[in-house]
């Protein structure tokens, strides 16, 4: 896989990363890493950032209740 990324143009290949999100995953194929891998440390990644923000909006609700009018 990373030969076909190293290998594509550089205007895919950075229309790739964007749309990827970053230009992690070619360093991540560098080192060895299967598909598999990487879209389990991107699911773990993601599961993380919306706990976090589950706790954030349950905060926000709370101290918004009390401004709330109706």
């Amino acid at each position: 896989m990373i030969a076909l990324i190293a290998s594509s143009k550089r205007g895919k290949r950075e229309m790739f990363f964007k749309r990827y999100g970053s230009s992690s995953i070619a360093s991540q194929f560098a080192r060895g890493m299967g598909p598999r891998a990487i879209a389990l440390r991107v699911r773990h990644r993601l599961q993380q950032a919306l706990a976090s923000r589950k706790a954030d909006l349950a905060r926000f609700t709370g101290e918004r209740n009390q401004y709330l009018l109706y």
